[in-house]
């Protein structure tokens, strides 16, 4: 060989490590692609900030999971554009809940579940959050619908108090604003006061 020339033949040996360099620059990020869109969807925390005009949604299910807090007159279908899912690529609802309405604005408190399948179509159901996740985020959960278990996790409601709210809703019916809860042995003003930030009443 002359000095200063290199010898451009490669061995077999490093012709084949080549070729798996190569085809190890393909494979990994196909790997990894993979499993971020099909194994793993790395839920978000918190997307936006939490303000009095805006609005508070979870979103669950195979993809995009998360806290979402956006401005108030949000519609599902600008959260679906955020989400960078499109409309024709979303598919019926199952048979066991409504459809979901895409125009109408999204109400505080609601849980999307989006759900995706091999084809990548996706399927919306529309659900509450649960207390615990509304307690969480500082929202207050209704009075009216709240599990015996759901009205134990709001700070200063234990077991008895949570049955006998039950029971007042089961003998008088639901309770239209939070003050009719004084008439309940063991809560009073100051007790009542204390509970508001963590209970509403919602229209019915």
């Amino acid at each position: 060989m002359k000095p200063g020339c290199r010898n451009n033949n490669l061995t077999r040996s490093q012709l084949g490590g080549a070729v798996l360099v190569a085809l190890s620059a393909l494979f990994i990020p196909a790997v990894l692609f993979f499993y971020r869109e099909y194994v793993y969807s790395a839920p978000v925390i918190l997307l936006g900030d939490q303000r009095k005009d805006f609005v508070t949604i979870e979103i669950d299910g195979n993809t995009r999971r998360g806290i979402y807090f956006l401005p108030e007159g949000t519609r599902l279908e600008d959260l679906l554009s955020l989400l960078r899912l499109r409309l024709n690529s979303i598919k019926s609802t199952s048979a066991d809940s409504a459809p979901p309405d895409f125009f109408n604005p999204l109400k505080d408190g609601v849980k999307i579940m989006v759900l995706r399948d091999e084809k990548k179509k996706f399927e919306i159901r529309l659900g509450r959050m649960s207390a615990s996740t509304r307690i969480a985020l500082n929202m207050p959960i209704d009075v009216n619908s709240a599990s015996m278990a759901e009205l134990e996790l709001v700070p200063g409601i234990g077991e008895k108090t949570a049955q006998k709210i039950i029971e007042a809703r089961n003998q008088k019916g639901k309770f239209h604003k939070l003050e009719e809860m004084m008439k309940i042995n063991g809560i009073k003003q100051k007790k009542l006061d204390k509970l508001r930030p963590f209970l509403c009443v919602e229209p019915f």
